[in-house]
């Protein structure tokens, strides 16, 4: 009939073209998905803090987002979504600056850089193979040798079961229960290609998971935060 009341879950990139209809109201929300790419720290050199806070120095997130998502995205610190209870705006993410990403792989022994391989996927409930184009051409350019693999989801996702994941991965979680412990925790259970683990982190996510009073929980997911960002 050429009449619509509803139309949900409208591709971002058509949202220019709806918005140009007077007769059509287009509205967004933050969804608690996080994109995030999974570091392999018992690998060297990722076990130096200084290589994993040099390849978030390295990406220019916001042009990603500009140019692949033409702006649908908000750029996170951490893995706390902004919808999610506990966030914290305070800790702000790593700016731009491939010239600290080289000082800081200097100062870490690779002022040459190194090689490593990355593993990105398509045919699953959104597109990770575009943003890690992106992400290992930037690194390519402070010196990081990326070899970045493509698998269907397919093949991608018994790998992931078996841990057989490059030392790179990208994948992406829905918070579902906007609340940021329990994701937290599982990004951290050293299984399913998620290697990183920090004690003091986990345990101030069960300290929060421990209380139902909100005005506890929320200082501890604010440090929870600074300390996953540093």
């Amino acid at each position: 009939t050429g009449e619509v009341d509803f139309v949900a879950n409208v591709p971002y990139e058509r949202i220019t073209e709806l918005q140009a209809n007077p007769n059509l109201t287009v509205k967004t929300i933050a969804t608690p998905r996080v994109f995030f790419i999974g570091i392999d720290p018992r690998v060297a050199p990722f076990n130096d803090v200084r290589v994993r806070q040099a390849l978030n120095y390295a990406v220019d997130v916001d042009a990603i987002i500009s140019a692949l998502y033409l702006g649908h995205a908000t750029r996170l610190a951490t893995a706390v979504p902004t919808a999610a209870f506990g966030y914290d705006g305070s800790v702000t993410p790593y700016p731009y600056d491939p010239a600290k990403a080289k000082e800081l792989l200097a100062a870490a022994g690779f002022p040459n850089g190194f090689s490593v391989e990355f593993d990105s996927f398509t045919g699953s409930i959104a597109d990770h193979s575009k943003p890690a184009e992106a992400i290992a051409e930037y690194l390519r350019q402070v010196g990081i040798d990326v070899k970045l693999n493509v698998f269907e989801f397919g093949a991608f996702g018994p790998r992931r079961v078996a841990n057989q994941l490059s030392p790179l991965h990208i994948y992406s979680l829905g918070n579902a229960y906007f609340e940021p412990a329990w994701a937290i925790k599982w990004m951290m259970q050293q299984n399913l290609g998620l290697f990183y683990r920090n004690e003091e982190i986990y345990a101030l996510c069960n300290q929060a998971e421990a209380t139902f009073d909100p005005g506890a929980r929320v200082p501890i997911y604010a440090k929870v935060q600074q300390i996953l960002k540093d």
